[in-house]
């Protein structure tokens, strides 16, 4: 599937699901059904204990800008926009979203979306074998990486001091100044059939800047790892971004753990002696 967009509609539900969450959980469920037929698909349950939604609010529940009084809370901005748009990126990826509530007891937002042929692909009966390459490391002074990175900065000090810390982890770096010169270095590389392994996207720019940056090399079918690099920490700037189509998000000024953690998302990490 495109995880682009499926991680779009995760983090817009289980946004809801907290902000409207006063006390209580908030939980996320992950199955696969129907492995053995010729629609494997996947499942993704967002359950909250939060205020519940009545059945005449379910039916306008996903019509676009629609405010749910139940589902107020005060200074908080409506959700309906989020719920279309998560709704037809679901649809796009051949499934869709459902819903259940109960006033006063809490809601479950169920996404199904088609996975493909599962020919090949092992399955883990333990969650923990898929948890344990993503345990956190020790950062060694000497830890290398291979891959392509493309970063996108305006600015000329913070150009130059991450790119100091890429080609130090032995990362093959191409800089550029503005989101125009991004989109058009991200979709050579991809014409040739040697993309970036990561985008790192500065979202101030000027000429053309990281959002309209993004959505451009999304519209343009682009579906390998962006992520947002800014000077604003709030969530709902954070939620901008992965709106915009961004894999993930670093606040500015980059230091080179946050930057290292982010680079073993997406980059190979070479085995190297600590030091």
């Amino acid at each position: 599937s495109d995880p682009v967009r499926l991680r779009q509609i995760l983090l817009n539900l289980v946004g809801n699901a907290v902000k409207f969450t006063s006390h209580g959980e908030v939980r996320l469920v992950v199955r696969a059904i129907d492995v053995d037929t010729e629609r494997p698909r996947m499942v993704f349950e967002v359950s909250d204990t939060g205020p519940g939604i009545s059945k005449e609010q379910l039916g306008r529940l996903f019509r676009p800008f629609q405010q749910l009084e139940s589902r107020t809370v005060a200074d908080e901005s409506g959700t309906g926009l989020g719920l279309v748009i998560s709704r037809r990126l679901a649809q796009e990826l051949g499934g869709d979203i459902e819903v259940e509530s109960e006033p006063g007891k809490g809601s479950t937002f169920r996404v199904t979306i088609d996975i493909g042929p599962l020919d090949g692909v092992r399955m883990l009966d333990n969650p923990k074998e898929a948890q344990q390459r993503r345990e956190p490391k020790n950062l060694a002074k000497n830890t290398q990486f291979r891959g392509r990175v493309l970063l996108a900065e305006d600015g000329p000090e913070n150009r130059r001091l991450i790119t100091y810390i890429l080609k130090k982890a032995g990362v093959d770096v191409t800089a550029v100044e503005d989101g125009q010169q991004a989109c058009r270095a991200a979709l050579d590389a991809l014409r040739k059939g040697e993309p970036f392994d990561l985008i790192l996207m500065d979202m101030q720019m000027p000429v053309m800047d990281g959002y309209e940056a993004v959505r451009r090399l999304r519209a343009e079918g682009y579906k390998h790892p962006i992520a947002a690099l800014t000077a604003h920490a709030m969530e709902s700037d954070r939620e901008i971004c992965i709106q915009a189509g961004c894999d993930a998000y670093a606040t500015k000024p980059i230091n080179r753990e946050n930057l290292f953690t982010l680079l073993r998302e997406y980059l190979i990490e070479l085995e190297t002696a600590a030091s």
